[in-house]
């Protein structure tokens, strides 16, 4: 299963309306020192520590003097010349803790590479390490971007210009903006960038993990998202003073972990509703297997009986009659007499036959039984169900083929039928005409030439 990383990309205005400076800025996150030529101040931050790596992109041909932090960034400031103009964007970026530090270096470059040649702008990358006393996963990077295009020949005109439709008292107008993140829709496109640089980097180096630009609610992911800090508020938190914010994230988290319990409550419920369910389903099966198994095993007894009562009185009908029978006894003169057929055995074999369709049958179904009625874990609801067509589809398999082999004992038996009556008229052909008295040859007890005698006197 795929696991979710860490995902942040906040997008931020650095501008003079404010009252920030680009250069103070520029300064505090690379820890260096730098001076503002526009008020004369100078912002040294070279003892703060925690800055892992920095460098800065910049188009091909753009202006060498662009690589200098403090001539890039005052360079900025003098392009500008509104008093509330934009100076920078400030991309705020976790990067993923599962990688190293040449990973997140060439994940940074990936990212800002396309960004810097579409709209030839200059980004200025500061790599931190997580803060003491903080998350240890917390490597972040902080990104610079220009507000303006920065090239051959320094800062030109403010980057990404185009127009566009907007409704204004009712009325679609056509404006004109300017700049990276200028509208929702471009900050949106920065956040899916980075997400999908950061999953690119994740599949190079090996790993199942993947991140989602996308909030907890357009996830469908029943969680309240917590609130960023800021400096201050995490200064007041690790100092053990509560701030606002904190208590705000505590709410939060108290509120996250209720709904989880109650989650958990209702998973825990719908499980034993699936138990109950699987529980009912599998007396169903056992009970609708028990109930196939009855019948079957009534119908392949009555099938069998049947058989045997239909034959015994068919051999009953088929003996000779009795005078033969008395002529034969009688001692008249016998040679050789082929063997009668054996009428008994034929009679038993139908019944094995009979006994042996039932016992496959039941041997079968009470295999079924005694695997239904066997000491198994509890099984799902559809697990359950399934052995519920399982059984009742062997059933009527054990159904079928009683069936079949009552019908193949039935063509036996009229296999031996016509085989007891060639044997039947041979032995008769045969013993009629040569060993039989006369008078039963004739039929008529010897009367005929009784009369044929009186007439002669």
């Amino acid at each position: 299963m795929t696991a979710s990383g860490c995902y942040h990309c906040s997008v931020k205005p650095v501008g003079r309306s404010n009252g920030r400076s680009i250069v103070a800025a520029a300064a505090y996150r690379h820890g260096e020192r730098l001076a503002d030529e526009r008020t004369g101040e100078i912002f040294d931050y070279r003892a703060r520590s925690g800055v892992l790596d920095s460098f800065i992109l910049t188009r091909d041909g753009a202006a060498a003097w662009g690589q200098q932090r403090e001539q890039l960034w005052n360079g900025a400031e003098r392009a500008e010349d509104r008093a509330n103009g934009r100076l920078a964007t400030e991309l705020e970026l976790a990067l993923p803790c599962e990688l190293d530090a040449a990973a997140h270096r060439r994940l940074l470059k990936d990212f800002l590479a396309p960004l810097v040649a579409k709209h030839g702008i200059a980004a200025d990358v500061a790599i931190h390490a997580p803060g003491a006393g903080g998350d240890h996963r917390n490597t972040h990077a902080h990104v610079l971007v220009t507000h303006r295009e920065f090239g051959p020949d320094g800062f030109g005109e403010i980057a990404n210009q185009r127009t566009v439709t907007r409704k204004r008292k009712g009325r679609e107008v056509q404006e004109k903006i300017a700049g990276l993140a200028a509208t929702p829709a471009d900050i949106k496109a920065l956040r899916q960038a980075w997400e999908r640089a950061v999953n690119r980097e994740y599949e190079r180096a090996g790993l199942d993990i993947r991140v989602d630009h996308r909030s907890h609610e357009d996830r469908g992911i029943a969680q309240e998202p917590g609130k960023h800090l800021g400096p201050t508020a995490t200064k007041m938190e690790r100092q053990g003073v509560d701030s606002e914010r904190g208590a705000v994230n505590r709410e939060i988290l108290q509120r996250n972990a209720a709904a989880r319990d109650c989650a958990a409550l209702e998973a825990e419920a719908a499980a034993i509703t699936i138990d109950l369910e699987a529980a009912r389903a599998l007396r169903e099966a056992r009970a609708g297997a028990q109930g196939r198994y009855d019948d079957v095993r009534a119908t392949a007894r009555d099938v069998a009986r049947s058989q045997h009562d239909g034959r015994y009185d068919v051999l009953r009908a088929a003996e000779p009659a009795p005078e033969i029978a008395r002529a034969f006894a009688s001692g008249a003169a016998r040679t050789t007499e082929p063997p009668a057929p054996n009428f008994d055995r034929g009679v038993r074999g139908g019944g094995r036959m009979a006994a042996k369709i039932l016992e496959s049958v039941s041997n079968a179904i009470g295999g079924i039984l005694d695997f239904l009625a066997g000491p198994v874990a509890p099984p799902t609801l559809e697990e359950a169900k399934g052995m519920q067509r399982v059984a009742e589809q062997q059933a009527q398999e054990l159904a079928d083929r009683a069936a079949q082999e009552t019908q193949a004992a039935a063509q036996d038996w009229q296999i031996f039928e016509q085989n007891r009556q060639r044997q039947y008229d041979d032995l008769m052909a045969g013993r009629l005409g040569q060993n039989v008295p006369r008078e039963i040859q004739r039929g008529d007890g010897g009367r005929d030439d009784e009369r044929e005698h009186e007439r002669e006197r």
